[in-house]
């Protein structure tokens, strides 16, 4: 391990070999990310509560294009309301959560 030390001296490097403004920039970013996975998880917690159902997908090839080849299957083959974000999907219908799980988990 480097301890706290080597990682401050790690992170001074870092900074003065980083121009200020793509600091700015990479702060911003993840900053934004973060947010986005806070209200993602709140979201997912509010809709649970008020009886949608979650599945998790497990399995860790996901990419942008199998992303978007389940929300065309989902447009195209569910009935009620669904929200995903990466592995994680909520449903309005317990159905649709049941179709979902036999297609894609």
């Amino acid at each position: 391990m480097i301890g706290s030390v080597g990682n401050a001296m790690i992170g001074a490097i870092v900074k003065s070999m980083t121009p200020p403004d793509i600091q700015k920039d990479i702060q911003d970013k993840m900053a934004k990310e973060l947010q986005e996975e806070i209200d993602w998880e709140i979201l997912c917690e509010m809709l649970k509560n008020v009886g949608w159902t979650e599945i998790k997908i497990t399995w860790s090839d996901m990419t942008e294009v199998r992303a978007h080849e389940i929300k065309e299957w989902c447009r195209s083959n569910l009935k009620g309301h669904y929200k995903g974000r990466g592995r994680t999907w909520v449903f309005e219908l317990e159905k649709d959560a049941s179709m979902f799980i036999l297609r894609w988990v």
